[in-house]
């Protein structure tokens, strides 16, 4: 017989911010000089590799808190639940439209394994964990911040990669006042010009999205049929080909080519691209007329220069992922 967690009307509000940096978003809140953190530790984050069980709503983690090295097996659930063991913790995550119950089990780190035996029948309850197959991530540098928005006490936590800032905001409140809180904080955020991430979501699943281990198809194509999804592509790359038809003079095209690789790479997994590009940084030049079709770019900021472009751009295959 199930017995109900230890649950709370609280709600955990969260934003995903995509600034380049702490500093960035420090100076954007008035704090123009260089602020240290209030707290600063590591984290290690776990997953099959590549990632599999983040994706399927489970978290295992590794980190310090209030000074005692812990680890963090955490569930989360599209509804509230009492299918979970009297001794975790449950309360409501919410990331943009988005809201979770998540239940969470902590344990103080063992010298044997990360995790007790009650963390482990917890996870197991809902899937099957392979736990000796499971790949540490990190450990990474994570840094919070104590803020103050609109009177409500916040805050500003980083996950720094050698290359990401994984960054986002947290206000607690209950959840009864959560619907206006989020509205409110959300428009504050943008009135302070903070740039909120495209996808609202946890910092496990954009670390591992940062480093290409994710699967990170576009949602639009959601369960579309094969048929559609090739047809969509099919007209992506004509309107690619039409603009790139444009641009080339004398064999150099824009940035934007050799920006590609890496672009559709990252958002579009599962893809191979038949496009060779080599950079010549000799003459920089902003690319310009850069389109916008129904399925949409990005700009590649470090893409700046002149490339030589050697073959097509890009032509899809869609097949490792399922597609087709």
């Amino acid at each position: 017989m199930k017995v109900h967690a230890e649950s709370t009307d609280e709600i955990h509000l969260q934003w995903a911010l995509c600034d380049q940096n702490p500093q960035i978003v420090l100076d954007k809140f008035g704090w123009h000089a260089c602020r240290p953190p209030r707290k600063q530790h590591t984290i290690t984050y776990y997953d099959s590799n590549p990632p599999a069980y983040t994706q399927q709503g489970l978290g295992l983690r590794t980190k310090t808190s209030k000074g005692q090295k812990i680890s963090s097996v955490k569930r989360r659930f599209p509804a509230e639940t009492s299918d979970v063991p009297q001794d975790v913790n449950c309360l409501w995550d919410r990331y943009g439209n988005d809201t979770f119950y998540t239940c969470e089990k902590r344990s103080l780190l063992d010298t044997k394994s990360p995790w007790s035996a009650e963390q482990v029948r917890f996870a197991n309850q809902y899937q099957n964990v392979e736990w000796d197959d499971l790949t540490a991530f990190g450990p990474y540098a994570n840094a919070k911040w104590k803020l103050k928005i609109e009177g409500h006490k916040a805050v500003f936590d980083d996950v720094a990669t050698p290359s990401l800032h994984i960054m986002e905001i947290e206000i607690k409140v209950p959840k009864s006042e959560g619907d206006i809180v989020y509205e409110g904080i959300s428009k504050e955020l943008k009135k302070l010009g903070i740039k909120l991430c495209d996808r609202q979501e946890g910092k496990t699943l954009r670390l591992f999205r940062g480093l290409g281990l994710a699967d990170s198809r576009d949602p639009r194509y959601k369960g579309l049929p094969p048929n559609e999804i090739l047809n969509a592509f099919r007209d992506m790359q004509q309107s690619w080909q039409d603009w790139m038809a444009k641009q080339f003079v004398g064999g150099i095209c824009p940035g934007y080519c050799f920006g590609a690789a890496p672009y559709f790479k990252k958002h579009y997994s599962g893809m191979a691209w038949a496009i060779t590009c080599t950079a010549s940084r000799a003459n920089k030049k902003p690319a310009t007329g850069i389109p916008a079709p129904p399925y949409g770019y990005a700009r590649d900021d470090e893409s700046d220069c002149n490339v030589h472009c050697d073959g097509k751009c890009p032509v899809p295959y869609l097949f490792k992922y399922g597609y087709c």
